[in-house]
């Protein structure tokens, strides 16, 4: 049993240039309200501000979110982190991130 634990709630993918919300869910489920820090670590993307400081009642879970902008195509590297005293957790997690557009197939068939 786990009783502090934060996780990452990220789309599938992200398109190259998107400039979404980036999402972690931190729980508590000691009996005692919690001041805890949650951060974001990132490779590939354009993060400000990635430290963030709540307070979690017994038993609740708060929900965070960091703006972040995919400038590159390629994969992403997110880590989500969570330390409250003595209890702390963790979650990594890679992200494609895919070119702007609709991929598009051409067939051909026939003579000259």
């Amino acid at each position: 049993f786990q009783p502090f634990m934060v996780r990452l709630e990220p789309p599938r993918f992200l398109t190259q240039g998107d400039q979404v919300q980036l999402t972690a869910v931190a729980h508590n489920l000691t009996d005692n309200l919690v001041a805890a820090d949650v951060g974001l670590e990132t490779k590939g993307l354009s993060l400000p501000g990635a430290t963030q400081q709540v307070s979690i009642g017994a038993g609740a879970l708060q929900r965070l979110e960091w703006p972040v902008t995919a400038p590159n195509l390629g994969e992403i590297d997110a880590r989500v982190w969570a330390k409250a005293g003595a209890l702390e957790d963790a979650m990594a997690l890679t992200l494609p991130v895919l070119p702007r557009g609709r991929a598009r197939e051409e067939l051909r068939s026939g003579g000259s």
